[in-house]
C-alpha cells in the first residue's frame, strides 16, 4: 500500500465521519425546533386559558356592577319621602 492510497483511505474515513456528524447536527436542530414550537404552543394555550378566565371575570364584574347600581337606586327611591303627605310613592301614576 503506497502513501497515496493511504491518504485516500484516510480522507474517505474523514468524509464519512463528517457526514455522520452533519446528520447528527441536522437531527439535533430539528429536535430543538420541534421542542421550541411545542413550548410556544403550550404558552399560547396557557395564555388562551387565562384570557378566557379574564373575559368570564369581566362579565361577572359587569353583572355585579349593574346589580349594585339597581340596589342603590332602589334603596334611594325607598328612602325618598313622598312629594305630598299621604301619597303612596309606589302607587302607579
Amino acid at each position: 500500500m503506497d502513501s497515496i492510497q493511504l491518504l485516500q483511505q484516510q480522507q474517505a474515513m474523514i468524509n464519512q465521519v463528517m457526514q455522520r456528524y452533519e446528520s447528527l447536527i441536522i437531527i439535533a436542530e430539528l429536535i430543538s425546533l420541534t421542542l421550541f414550537v411545542g413550548m410556544v404552543w403550550v404558552i399560547y394555550l396557557f395564555y388562551r386559558c387565562q384570557r378566557d378566565a379574564a373575559d368570564e371575570l369581566r362579565s361577572i364584574r359587569i353583572i355585579l356592577q349593574f346589580e349594585a347600581e339597581d340596589r342603590q337606586t332602589a334603596a334611594s327611591e325607598a328612602k325618598r319621602p313622598p312629594s305630598r303627605p299621604g301619597e303612596n310613592p309606589f302607587a302607579a301614576t
